[in-house]
């Protein structure tokens, strides 16, 4: 659902005319809303509610779907005086600690309310928002067996929101929008995990003393400053991924990006446009958001090791709906005004590399010439480099690369004792000595043993992949020790 005028369908909260008038919280399912799915949200309603008021739950339709979700608020007696109901008077064997009185039940009523028999006595209630009364109004279930208020359904069962690993509890800000006024209440909303916590700021005209008071509208200059800030931003954050060499290096450099589109989302959301930009700076905010959420996910693929590079994680980023978004919401600014700028720095949709060297090429050649032999077959479905590293070295004697279906066998290894590490993945760097995507870094166990006589010399084969009759099986290395 998104902001704008609630219609047909639209979410309602019922309340009490003493609940009107002196605030409660309630709760009220949310319908799905594009990506996000049916929640709970507990509002939290001001005081001085009036009848057929809507509440805008901001940020509550999540990232691209509008923003906002509109619920409207019915009280049942907005006549009833502003206090709760006060308890029935005991019988003569004194109030009961919970459920109906043990005996001696008045037979009337106090003004205004259904009489005793129509719902049970709450004694003793939990914490509640507003003056403490003599009933729970939140959550509380009715003692079995007795009937509930009129026009109210049974109190639903109660569920843990950590039932389901989809579900987390975020934070967001209602706005009350009535004929008398605005007034502000905050909301614990329930949602999709990946439904980031939003906020919001009053609506124009906000005439609530407790409120936080709207920012001040900006000029053209200084929200011009604000884009050039986001741009610098985002410039900074992608060129450090770039930098990155490994899947270690990149998850890094991505978090660090978020972190900085989380804190140019908050500046956004902090100032209030120039009017003419007040649309597309809307549209901004939400293609920011749904791009952060996009660099999430890039994250994710640098922790699996599909990204492996600088280079690679920037092609995925740039070819991401959410980056597509902000391109076309910064356009739309420039159309309101040609002294928008911003955007230099985000990069042009990249198609990935599948670069490959050929089978048998020594990325690095032994630099001694000794008779060892190493041969190497890779029966597997992606390319491989393999490395020769000395006992106690950290550089390889030689390195080569091997192609998936193909064998090599690398000469002139000279005598000694040598660990042998393996790479593979797709898209070999040459520069970087690394796949750039889908890589997999593995080291054999043991070492390697290579000994010269007068009359023979050590030939070593290994396997990359399943075999029958296979002896060993590869250990795997932190990209960020693996020798290159």
């Amino acid at each position: 659902m998104h902001g704008g005028t609630a219609g047909a369908g639209e979410p309602v909260i019922e309340i009490e005319g003493w609940e009107a008038a002196l605030g409660t919280a309630k709760n009220v399912t949310l319908p799905p809303t594009g990506t996000f799915g049916q929640r709970i949200v507990t509002v939290q309603i001001p005081a001085g509610t009036a009848d057929n008021a809507m509440l805008r739950l901001t940020g509550a339709g999540g990232p691209g779907e509008g923003g906002d979700v509109l619920v409207r608020v019915r009280v049942r007696n907005p006549a009833a005086p502003a206090v709760p109901p006060a308890p029935y008077p005991a019988g003569p064997s004194g109030p009961p600690s919970s459920g109906p009185p043990s005996s001696g039940a008045p037979s009337s009523a106090p003004p205004g309310y259904p009489p005793p028999g129509e719902y049970p006595t709450m004694i003793q209630p939990g914490p509640v928002s507003g003056p403490p009364g003599p009933y729970q109004m939140l959550g509380a279930p009715y003692p079995p067996g007795l009937p509930y208020p009129p026009g109210l359904p049974p109190a639903p069962a109660k569920r843990s929101i950590w039932a389901n690993p989809g579900v987390i509890a975020g934070i967001v800000v209602v706005a009350l929008l009535a004929l008398g006024g605005i007034g502000y209440g905050v909301i614990v909303a329930t949602g999709n995990k990946d439904q980031p916590a939003a906020s919001g700021t009053a609506a124009p005209g906000s005439s609530d003393a407790g409120a936080s008071p709207s920012p001040s509208q900006v000029t053209a200059q200084a929200y011009q400053g604000v884009l050039s800030a986001l741009d610098a931003a985002l410039g900074a954050g992608l060129g450090q991924i770039r930098l990155a060499k490994d899947p270690s290096t990149v998850n890094t450099a991505i978090s660090t990006l978020s972190n900085a589109l989380s804190a140019q989302i908050d500046s956004l959301r902090a100032i209030a446009p120039p009017a003419a930009a007040a649309t597309a700076h809307a549209t901004l905010i939400d293609a920011m958001v749904a791009f952060a959420s996009d660099v999430q996910g890039a994250a994710s693929a640098s922790a699996g090791n599909q990204v492996c590079t600088g280079g690679s994680a920037v092609a995925l980023i740039s070819r991401s709906p959410g980056l597509a978004e902000v391109r076309l919401a910064l356009a739309n600014l420039a159309e309101v005004d040609a002294s928008y700028q911003a955007g230099a720095a985000l990069p042009k949709p990249t198609q990935d590399q599948s670069r490959r060297l050929g089978n048998g090429t020594y990325i690095r050649s032994p630099a001694n010439r000794g008779l060892g032999q190493l041969k190497v077959t890779n029966g597997g479905s992606t390319d491989a480099a393999v490395s020769l590293v000395p006992s106690g070295g950290k550089t390889p004697a030689l390195t080569v690369y091997v192609r998936a279906k193909g064998s090599f066998t690398a000469s002139r290894v000279r005598d000694g004792s040598y660990h042998i590490f393996v790479t593979t993945g797709t898209d070999w760097d040459n520069g970087l000595r690394l796949f750039t995507r889908g890589c997999n870094f593995g080291e054999f166990p043991g070492t390697a043993n290579f000994k010269t006589t007068s009359t023979q010399f050590t030939r070593y084969e290994i396997s990359l992949s399943l075999a029958s009759g296979g002896n060993t099986t590869m250990n795997g290395v932190d990209p960020g020790s693996f020798p290159h």
